[in-house]
């Protein structure tokens, strides 16, 4: 089991409103998260709200995270969460953001988004509830895309950049920083284990009740891990070495063969198959995931896998489509080659 820390600035009752007790609650609440280092605590989580009088006095945890890392070795410091609305903060600003608390962190930044706690919030910025879900999903994808790539382009409903940029700095080490969102909702658990994403659950409401929210997201989480290997598989098997444009190509003979479920029953026939040049026909969780290569997109959820090309070296790159009713161009992070 692991402990974590959940620090919003709450600031309760006359107090809220004295300058000398705010500071007192957000030194304190810096304070725990350090103490909590010295017993090997996992997690301190940092809320960001914006004008929520009592609720959260935190609206700056990419502010308050690089204090607390600097005092402490081992404690993972995740934001819980950064708001991904593009009037809150651009996406090329979180991108610039986190990937530089990955550096500070020494690695030990955990990247939680969300939407917002709620109209009031929202209207701090000009913003209304419903417009928030749209600005997550086309954002959430982009700040991936904009640590991959050297040459950033995007031309979204929300934000553009049409000429190209690096967005700098890229995240420490390889890959990035562990992402999650917010569930506030069932649906959200969904988005999560599609996307591959951790699920931050702050709920008001005995455990047990999320047991369905859990199964849904582990439910995608489990096709996921078992698509990787079948890209793995493919890549060992037919060019004798795993790597992501290989992955890429195995994630492309998945519709079209013999009938399998995703899990372990069903290795031993995508191996043979895959050992034989042969693709097999998988469904999961999201039902099945044929792969049309005219268009890049598949009937699920996660829509397109395509090699791209960076300055005329392969580069492996899966795009998440969020709208299944638009075609790819519009809706993906990429097209197919």
């Amino acid at each position: 089991m692991e402990f974590g820390l959940f620090l919003n600035g709450y600031l309760p009752g006359p107090a809220a409103h004295n300058r000398d007790a705010e500071h007192t609650m957000l030194m304190r609440e810096l304070q725990y998260a350090i103490h909590a280092d010295g017993f090997n605590w996992k997690y301190a989580w940092f809320g960001e709200h914006h004008a929520l009088t009592e609720y959260s006095h935190m609206s700056a945890p990419e502010v308050v995270i690089p204090y607390v890392a600097a005092k402490t070795e081992r404690i993972h410091l995740g934001s819980a969460i950064i708001n991904l609305s593009r009037k809150v903060n651009h996406p090329v600003r979180n991108a610039e953001r986190v990937a530089m608390l990955d550096h500070i962190t020494g690695g030990r930044f955990e990247f939680g988004t969300g939407r917002g706690a709620g109209a009031h919030e929202m209207a701090t910025f000009d913003l209304l509830t419903s417009d928030t879900k749209e600005m997550w999903n086309e954002a959430a994808p982009e700040i991936v895309r904009m640590w991959e790539q050297r040459d950033y382009t995007f031309d979204g409903e929300n934000f553009k950049i049409e000429e190209p940029h690096n967005i700098l700095p890229k995240p420490f080490g390889v890959g990035h920083p562990p992402i999650w969102v917010g569930c506030g909702n069932p649906g959200t658990f969904t988005t999560a284990g599609q996307s591959g994403i951790g699920a931050i659950a702050f709920n008001f409401e005995p455990v047990y009740n999320l047991k369905g929210r859990i199964d849904a997201y582990n439910a995608y989480c489990y096709d996921a891990g078992w698509l990787a290997a079948y890209g793995a598989a493919w890549s060992l098997l037919q060019e004798g070495d795993v790597t992501g444009v290989g992955m890429a190509r195995g994630l492309r003979q998945i519709s079209d063969g013999a009938d399998v479920d995703i899990g372990p029953a069903s290795w031993t026939t995508v191996k043979s198959s895959f050992r034989a040049g042969d693709g097999v026909d998988v469904s999961g969780a999201s039902g099945s995931l044929d792969y049309d290569p005219e268009t890049g997109e598949t009937s699920a959820a996660i829509d397109i896998w395509f090699i791209g090309d960076d300055d005329g070296e392969p580069a492996f790159t899966v795009g998440y489509c969020w709208d299944l009713g638009s075609p790819p161009e519009a809706a993906c992070t990429g097209s197919p080659p």
